[in-house]
């Protein structure tokens, strides 16, 4: 069936949809249940909130938001993750449809 992730930006800040659906299409494949499956997600995203050198999409949004041309030119880039509420759920759609 398919796979729904419902998440808060504090998820989508720190986590590439790349990322996000790599992660959440490995542990199911690991056959983890989708509890676990969501709190992996939730855990992921908080380490990478936590790391100062992280490269995630809320700091490539402000390197290219924030910082003038010119220090974007000599290579400055803004790093980091970004703390905030992280919320998770994983569902998955199945079943018969009879409409």
């Amino acid at each position: 069936g398919d796979v729904i992730v419902a998440a808060t930006d504090g998820v989508f800040d720190n986590m590439s949809e790349r990322k996000v659906a790599k992660l959440v299409t490995q542990s199911i494949d690991d056959g983890r249940d989708l509890q676990d499956v969501a709190r992996a997600l939730v855990d992921e995203a908080f380490k990478m909130s936590l790391r100062p050198n992280a490269r995630t999409p809320w700091s490539r949004s402000m390197t290219k938001e924030t910082l003038p041309r010119w220090k974007r030119a000599l290579g400055y880039k803004v790093r980091g993750g970004k703390r905030d509420d992280i919320t998770a759920v994983v569902a998955i759609v199945r079943g018969d449809y009879n409409f």
